[in-house]
């Protein structure tokens, strides 16, 4: 999000709040329509082959997904700061394409083991997000 916030704070000023406010929250409401369009394409993958296996269907939606995470981040990357309108529309996107994938990683979690593991399953995968974020974190604290 240090990036964000960078491309969202012109060199001349600080942008007003209404604009970092709208900035922050596609972020947000693009994760929402792209867990929803995750959970769709994904089931209509699994209905479209019923023979192959339901987590193994979902990873290639998740796969397809971390594609549009490095587009999108590419994207704002490269974005001049004069486009006003399209840091909202890239920061949309990455919003869509990250939180898809970590929707469908808990329901592989939940599909692969049996039904009286399913709360250790998503345990361990919650453990493990929140092992992996946690050093980025420590670096932002304040003394």
């Amino acid at each position: 999000m240090v990036c964000v916030a960078e491309r969202s704070v012109p060199r001349q000023g600080v942008v007003d709040a209404t604009t970092a406010a709208i900035n922050f929250s596609t972020l947000e409401i693009g994760g929402l329509v792209g867990s929803l369009i995750a959970g769709r394409v994904s089931d209509a993958v699994i209905k479209a082959s019923p023979n192959s296996g339901a987590t193994g269907m979902r990873i290639r939606v998740v796969m397809v997904y971390t594609i549009g995470i490095a587009a999108s981040l590419m994207l704002l990357w490269k974005l001049p700061p004069s486009l006003d309108w399209a840091q909202p529309a890239a920061i949309f996107l990455i919003g869509f394409f990250l939180y898809g994938p970590q929707m469908l990683i808990g329901l592989c979690g939940a599909e692969i083991v049996g039904p009286k593991s399913v709360g250790a399953s998503e345990g361990f995968l919650g453990w493990i997000a929140y092992l992996v974020r946690s050093p980025p974190e420590l670096h932002f604290r304040s003394s």
